[in-house]
């Protein structure tokens, strides 16, 4: 490694294991910022606090089938708390153990290391805790669906709100925005200069106009259209 400086710690666990049991002692994303000519805005929600519990289930692989899994950890009983809701999220379940926090349910041996070094479980006395655990690692992985525009009229919570097209389309990445022009020569000739080798959004002109080009085409508008309401393009472009 050339320059060990320059490394930066993104998302870390920690952990105590025993065979197809682990307790999740910590686990963390970091909050500081990526550096400015980075294609990200935020390490957050990148998906780096999930890899690293799939690698736990991975550790479990070595000594069997997922069927006695079990990954167990702390958290907040504030039903708001966002590490609760994204451990609720990947499909872990929620207990209360007044008594103690539910180390009792967990492994002997984790409970002998708890006795000896108190600062690895919250005690009730401390603060109430909710005990949390993922069996026969059932990881919840969430699904890529359309998102709902509330701005367009319909009914959201069906196909017939849904928004098929948006513009102008404030995409959140410019880096993504030339990907798509890369395989597509025509649009990129008859295009500007390159943006930014970024992730983040493309700003949009706020200069006020006489005329306003927006709009959406939502599920219910989308029945209504056929082959004349489209401009036709040839198809190999």
């Amino acid at each position: 490694m050339k320059n060990p400086s320059s490394l930066h710690c993104l998302a870390a666990v920690n952990y105590y294991r025993v065979g197809q049991n682990t307790i999740v002692l910590w686990l963390a994303t970091t909050l500081e910022k990526p550096p400015e000519d980075s294609i990200h805005v935020t390490w957050r929600d990148k998906g780096l606090a999930t890899y690293l519990l799939c690698m736990l289930l991975k550790q479990h692989t070595f000594f069997g089938k997922l069927g006695d899994s079990t990954i167990s950890l702390q958290a907040s009983q504030n039903r708001k708390d966002s590490a609760r809701c994204f451990y609720l999220t990947l499909g872990f379940e929620g207990y209360e153990y007044p008594r103690d926090n539910g180390l009792s349910q967990t492994h002997y041996s984790f409970q002998l290391e708890v006795h000896r070094r108190k600062e690895l479980w919250v005690s009730p006395k401390k603060q109430p805790m909710s005990f949390f655990q993922l069996r026969r690692g059932q990881l919840k992985l969430q699904d890529r669906r359309i998102v709902p525009n509330p701005e367009c009229d319909g009914e959201l919570d069906t196909w017939i709100g849904y928004a098929y097209a948006k513009f102008p389309w404030q995409f959140h990445s410019m880096k993504q925005i030339e990907g798509f022009l890369d395989t597509r020569p025509i649009l990129k000739a008859l295009s500007f200069d390159e943006l930014p080798n970024t992730h983040r959004p493309m700003p949009m002109a706020t200069k006020r106009s006489m005329s306003r080009m927006t709009g959406c085409i939502t599920g219910r508008m989308r029945t209504r259209m056929h082959s004349s309401s489209w401009l036709c393009t040839d198809e190999h472009l």
